[in-house]
């Protein structure tokens, strides 16, 4: 497979990083070699995170007495993904096939949940069945507009008449005609990225991962070492659950001790709960209104489908409630999550399992 190799004399990349870094993606170079950089080893690295467009890594090699540094493309990556089209299912037909739930029957709550997921899995697997594909892992430019791909097609037009007549009135265009494009895309990231900043004024999360966007931070993930993710996530699983076992342990040496106080001094303050207050579908819309936004990947369907059913689904999700409190049951089903380590400081040492901490994502109903 040919190597698609540039050259250029740069004479400072200051001020040039979105040229160069438009040039490289739009004809697919592998590699590029820059010389006349102008860059100093304790130079800001943000420059060389603007040269480089997604995929790429930079080498910065010192002359003696010189500055200079280059590109290199590594290969693209690829992954399979599983998706279903969900802007092409009809809402209303949808609702119309979840009518089979029937809530007359009187169902044991585990049969009740497992009628719920099915019915919804089955209904949506009709709908938008799911399909698989590899895709080409490309960078994403949410800024980007046809008006700017306009511009930058006009530009390389302009590039090649140049190259051809070799005029100066056709490099002239053709200079002028990069500042155009160097100034719309310029243009074009600070109004998206201040149109985000502004409305997202209270989210934290949003303006701290805005933020490592534009200074092209990466906070890396990093685990304790293993020799495959199976043995990492058994691991994790096996200290989760040891800790879990200590607590337990300990919860019930602290209830012991209770026991042995007087009888009469432990349950001065005792309270005993003899029943619940059946909830209504009211009450239930308004908790799905809160947490239903989001989908854990053990939910039947995404949250995007969930929400365009939710007044379907009201009467099973409230009558599982109720069964669930009035049994004092909580089914195995919905105890379930898909459980993320997270590290409780990035300053701490990742090899060690203790500094991290469980995050759990529950499916809906819970």
């Amino acid at each position: 497979m040919p190597i698609n190799f540039c050259l250029l004399n740069t004479r400072s990349i200051n001020r040039k990083e979105l040229f160069i870094n438009g040039y490289v993606s739009e004809n697919d170079i592998d590699i590029l070699a820059m010389t006349e950089t102008w860059l100093r080893e304790d130079d800001n690295e943000f420059s060389i995170a603007e040269i480089c467009p997604t995929g790429y890594h930079f080498y910065y090699i010192t002359r003696k007495n010189a500055r200079g540094g280059g590109l290199e493309k590594p290969p693209l990556e690829q992954a399979e993904i599983y998706y279903r089209k969900l802007n092409n299912v009809n809402m209303d037909s949808f609702n119309e096939d979840l009518k089979v739930l029937d809530l007359n029957d009187d169902y044991d709550l585990s049969v009740l949940i497992d009628k719920y997921e099915n019915t919804l899995k089955e209904t949506l697997q009709q709908h938008a069945p799911q399909k698989r594909r590899i895709i080409t892992l490309r960078p994403l430019s949410p800024w980007y507009n046809e008006e700017i791909g306009q511009e930058k097609r006009n530009r390389r037009k302009l590039e090649r008449r140049w190259r051809a007549s070799g005029l100066c009135i056709d490099r002239q265009l053709y200079v002028k005609q990069c500042e155009t494009v160097n100034a719309m895309i310029k243009n074009a990231k600070t109004t998206y990225y201040s149109s985000v900043i502004s409305s997202n004024a209270h989210n934290q999360k949003v303006l701290f991962s805005t933020v490592d966007k534009l200074l092209h931070r990466k906070p890396e993930k990093r685990y304790p070492t293993a020799s495959s993710t199976t043995e990492l996530v058994n691991k994790f699983a096996d200290f989760f659950s040891n800790k879990i076992a200590i607590i337990w342990k300990e919860l019930a040496i602290d209830s012991s001790h209770c026991n042995q106080r007087n009888q009469e001094e432990q349950y001065t303050q005792c309270v005993k709960f003899i029943n619940f207050q059946e909830v209504t579908e009211h009450v239930i819309e308004n908790v799905i209104d809160k947490v239903g936004k989001k989908s854990c990947e053990l939910d039947p369907v995404p949250a995007k489908i969930f929400q365009g059913c939710q007044k379907t689904l009201l009467p099973i999700i409230t009558k599982i409630s109720n069964e669930s409190l009035q049994s004092g049951c909580m089914p195995e089903k919905l105890k379930e999550a898909v459980l993320k380590p997270k590290q409780k400081k990035d300053s701490l040492e990742y090899e060690e399992y203790t500094n991290f901490r469980p995050i759990s994502n529950f499916k809906i109903p819970v």
